[in-house]
């Protein structure tokens, strides 16, 4: 009797290791782990430079880096060069959709992109920052009607 719970519980342990082992890849993060970085990236432009710059390692290399930039739309318009708003921007829309947080956190996505972009018109003079700014404006309705 005594011999049988010993490997009962010898099997039930092994089963229970070896569905650990088996559960996800070694250094896979959970989806509330993605989650809480994606909410984190969100808030920081900067965040998201560091996790792009080290996109090939853990844990970043989980998420989906996939884009096409700006799409449909010129990633370099009159010279103002939206390309990393636009990287920034697919990266949140294809990694908060994958975890599920998507339609919650669209507002926030798309004004992060404004963001961005004013970020990118930031530099320029008074009259081609105003000229920046609009096709920014413009770039940013866009997706706030028609970005899915």
């Amino acid at each position: 009797m005594q011999a049988t719970r010993r490997i009962t519980g010898f099997a039930v342990a092994l089963v229970a290791a070896l569905s650990m082992l088996t559960a996800a890849p070694a250094g896979a993060i959970t989806t509330s782990q993605k989650q809480a970085i994606l909410y984190q990236e969100l808030g920081s432009a900067s965040v998201f430079n560091t996790m792009y710059a080290n996109r090939t390692k853990a844990p970043n290399n989980e998420f989906d880096w996939s884009t096409d930039l700006c799409s449909w739309s010129p990633d370099n318009p009159f010279g103002f060069n939206f390309s990393s708003a636009c990287r920034r921007h697919d990266f949140n829309y294809r990694n908060f959709k994958a975890t599920g947080i998507f339609t919650a956190n669209k507002p926030k996505i798309d004004t992060a992109f404004y963001n961005d972009m004013k970020a990118i018109c930031a530099p320029y003079g008074v009259v081609k920052r105003t000229a920046c700014n609009g096709l920014a404006s413009t770039y940013y309705n866009a997706v706030k009607k028609l970005g899915s």
